[in-house]
C-alpha cells in the first residue's frame, strides 16, 4: 500500500497534504499470504483495517473498538462503516483551515469553511460539488466527525534528531514552522481552496532555496509574506533564505518584525536567538531563548546554553546542557554544545569526548568536527586534528573557522597542498566584515 497519492496538479494541488481528494486519498492495497483469496475485493478498505487484518492472520484476538478502530479485511462479512479522513498539515504549519471529512455510502463529505460533497461513483473526478442538493446529509456527516478535546490537536515539539531526519526526507517547511496557538474559528479566506495559488508559491520558494537560487527564493518569499502576513511560515522561509544568502541584518529585521507582530513560530524564535548570539547581541538572545527553554523545547535550551557561553557564563551554560542531557542522553546538539563549552573552559579531553559523542550520534555535524579538531590539536594529536577539520569543511564548505584552522595547521604537518587549497577557499569566500584580518594573513601566506 501507500500512505497517500500525489495530486500532480489535480484540483491545483502540486503534491499532497493540502486537500483530501481521491488523487491522494485513494491508494492501492495488495494483500497476499495465508487466507487471502486470489482476486479483487471491491469493498471499502482503510489503513486502520490493516492492523486487525494482521492480527487475524497471526491468530491474535482483535481488540474491540473504539480503542482500536478498523475491522479485518479478511472477514467474510464486514459492516459498512464511515471512513474518517483529515488533512491537517496546512493547519499546523500555516494556520489555514483544518480539513476533515467522512466517506459515507459512496459520498465524500469535506468539512471546510466552504464545504464540499461529492458522489464518488458518479463523479470520481470530484468535479461537481453537491452541497446545495445534500445539505441535510452533509450536516449529519459533519456531526459524526470525531470530537477533539482541543482543536486543532496540539503539535508536539520535535527533537533535534527528528528535525534533522525530516529535513533529510525533504520536509524543510515542516521542520521550520509551527504556528503556535490554535485559532478559534476559520473563514472562507482560510479555506485551502482559496489559497492554492499561495501553496504553489510556497513550494516554489522551497524549490528555489534547495536549488541554491537564493535571490529568487528571497523575492518570492517576500511576495508570500506580503500576501499573507499572518502566516508564520512565510516569515520563516524568508528569514532562512536571507540567512543562507549572507544577508544576516535583513534576516534579523524579518525575524524581529515577525516576533513583534506575534506571528513568529517557535522555530523562528529559536533561529532569532541563535542569530543574535552569533552577532554578539547576547542580552536580546537570552530574553528570547529563556522562555522557549522553560517551555520544554530542547533545541531552544541548547541555543540558550550557547548564548550563555557566548556571554562568558560557561558554568551556567554547562549546567544548562547537563539538564538537557539528563532528559535525553542521545541529544547530539547538546553534546556538540558541551564540546564548545569545554573548549572555552580549556578542558581539552572533555571537549574531545563530548565532540566525539556528538559525532557518534549524528556524523554530519560540522561544528562538532571543528570542535573536535581544536581539542585534538590541543592534546598534541595534530594529524587527527587536521583530519577532523577536513571532515568539517567537507560537510559544510562555508564553515570558515574550520577552513581557517585547516589552512593554518595542515601546513605544520607537511600537508602543503591541503593547506593551500583551504586557504584559497577561505580567501575567496570568507566574509570580510568578520574575517578581514584573517583573510589578509591568508593572502600573505599564499604570497599574494
Amino acid at each position: 500500500t501507500a500512505d497517500h497519492g500525489e495530486a500532480l496538479g489535480d484540483h491545483g494541488e502540486l503534491t499532497h497534504g493540502l486537500f483530501a481528494y481521491e488523487a491522494t486519498l485513494h491508494v492501492p492495497l495488495v494483500l497476499w499470504g495465508p487466507g487471502v483469496t486470489v482476486g479483487k475485493d471491491d469493498r471499502a478498505a482503510r489503513h486502520v483495517d490493516l492492523f486487525p487484518t494482521v492480527l487475524q492472520v497471526a491468530g491474535v484476538a482483535v481488540p474491540a473498538a473504539p480503542a482500536h478502530p478498523g475491522v479485518s479485511l479478511l472477514a467474510a462479512a464486514r459492516p459498512a462503516e464511515d471512513s474518517y479522513f483529515e488533512s491537517l498539515s496546512a493547519t499546523l504549519n500555516r494556520g489555514w483551515a483544518p480539513l476533515r471529512g467522512l466517506l459515507r455510502g459512496g459520498h465524500k463529505y469535506i468539512a471546510l469553511p466552504l464545504p464540499e460533497v461529492y458522489d464518488l461513483p458518479r463523479d470520481p473526478g470530484e468535479e461537481h460539488n453537491r452541497l446545495d442538493a445534500e445539505r441535510a446529509a452533509a450536516r449529519a456527516a459533519f456531526a459524526a466527525l470525531p470530537k477533539e478535546s482541543t482543536w486543532p490537536p496540539p503539535r508536539s515539539i520535535a527533537s533535534p534528531e527528528e528535525e534533522a531526519r525530516l529535513r533529510s526526507l525533504g520536509y524543510a517547511s515542516g521542520a521550520v514552522s509551527n504556528t503556535g496557538a490554535a485559532r478559534a474559528s476559520y473563514g472562507p479566506e482560510d479555506d485551502p481552496k482559496k489559497l492554492v495559488q499561495l501553496d504553489g508559491k510556497i513550494h516554489r520558494v522551497i524549490e528555489l532555496y534547495s536549488l541554491g537560487r537564493l535571490p529568487d527564493a528571497i523575492r518570492l518569499a517576500r511576495d508570500v509574506v506580503a500576501e499573507r502576513p499572518g502566516m508564520p511560515l512565510g516569515h520563516s522561509l524568508l528569514a532562512q533564505a536571507l540567512l543562507e544568502n549572507g544577508q544576516t541584518g535583513e534576516a534579523l529585521d524579518v525575524m524581529r518584525k515577525a516576533r513583534a507582530a506575534k506571528v513568529a513560530s517557535d522555530s523562528l524564535l529559536r533561529q532569532l536567538g541563535l542569530t543574535l548570539t552569533e552577532t554578539g547581541k547576547i542580552p536580546e538572545a537570552l530574553e528570547i531563548l529563556k522562555p522557549l527553554s522553560a517551555a520544554g523545547d530542547p533545541t531552544a535550551a541548547t541555543a540558550l546554553a550557547l548564548a550563555l557561553s557566548a556571554a562568558g557564563r560557561q558554568r551556567d551554560a554547562w549546567e544548562e546542557i547537563q539538564k538537557i542531557l539528563k532528559a535525553d542522553a542521545a541529544n547530539a546538539g547538546a553534546w556538540e554544545a558541551l564540546g564548545l563549552v569545554e573548549l572555552r573552559l580549556s578542558h581539552w579531553p572533555q571537549a574531545r569526548d563530548a565532540s566525539e559523542r556528538a559525532i557518534g550520534l549524528q556524523r554530519q555535524r560540522p561544528l562538532a568536527w571543528n570542535n573536535l579538531g581544536v581539542a585534538l590539536y590541543q592534546v598534541g594529536r595534530r594529524e587527527e586534528a587536521v583530519d577532523a577539520w577536513q571532515q568539517a569543511v567537507t560537510f559544510k564548505p562555508d564553515l570558515w573557522d574550520a577552513l581557517w584552522n585547516l589552512g593554518l595547521k595542515a601546513a605544520e604537518i607537511g600537508r602543503t597542498q591541503q593547506s593551500r587549497t583551504a586557504l584559497e577557499r577561505f580567501v575567496a569566500g570568507a566574509p570580510p566584515a568578520r574575517y578581514g584580518d584573517d583573510i589578509k594573513k591568508a593572502r600573505e601566506i599564499l604570497g599574494r
